[in-house]
């Protein structure tokens, strides 16, 4: 399969759906909130654009299953110039880079997936729930615990930590198998030598937002 060029895929968006029940964002995220059936649980809702390229992300999921990873990780850069708060195309550059032995580049799409969710989120302390059952939810909880390999990966285990123990809270059922990773850790507060280079994001993980 090779990669295709289509057209703007902004003509397939989805109308908007009703966020009503739902608390606002903190920070203008491209994200929202949708409230689900149950008490206390809420679904993400991603931004048009980004649900206008699901049928070009399914193709990408072929490439990678046809073993082309060059050509799905073009596809994917290519989707996140119209939408760069794509969650789920960060979520699989990550999933790739660190499949790729590159920890810190994976780190950097993981961890701005996961800051593009918290950006929904009406606090730091909020304490709703996002179910992982709830399809929204999945590409974020997934970037969470991949953020949280990848900071114990380059020697930052309490912050893997951190990331993993939050990851929980949004999800208790523990559907990732979280609780098992974060009991393989090394003791809280261990210092680790890493021969890498300064704590700073990758500047491969596109930056910005997601136009209509």
């Amino acid at each position: 399969m090779s990669a295709k060029r289509r057209t703007e895929p902004g003509s397939r968006s989805a109308p908007r759906r009703a966020e009503s029940s739902a608390p606002p964002s903190r920070r203008g995220s491209s994200l929202a909130l949708r409230a689900a059936d149950k008490a206390g649980e809420y679904e993400l809702v991603h931004p048009p654009a980004a649900r206008a390229r699901a049928e070009d992300l399914e193709e990408v999921h072929q490439m990678i299953d046809a073993d082309e990873i060059e050509i799905a990780v073009d596809e994917l850069r290519w989707l996140l110039t119209g939408c760069t708060d794509f969650l789920e195309a960060h979520q699989l550059l990550g999933e790739l880079a660190l499949a790729d032995g590159d920890a810190r580049l994976a780190r950097a799409h993981f961890g701005y997936a996961f800051d593009i969710g918290l950006g929904a989120l009406p606090s730091d302390d909020w304490s709703g729930k996002l179910p992982f059952r709830l399809p929204g939810n999945r590409s974020f909880l997934t970037a969470a615990k991949g953020l949280a390999h990848c900071l114990n990966e380059i020697g930052q285990p309490d912050r893997g930590r951190a990331v993993a123990l939050r990851l929980l809270r949004f999800d208790p059922s523990d559907p990732l198998r979280v609780t098992a990773w974060i009991a393989q850790l090394p003791p809280e507060g261990t210092v680790l030598t890493v021969l890498d280079e300064p704590d700073d994001e990758d500047d491969d993980a596109e930056s910005g937002s997601c136009g209509a």
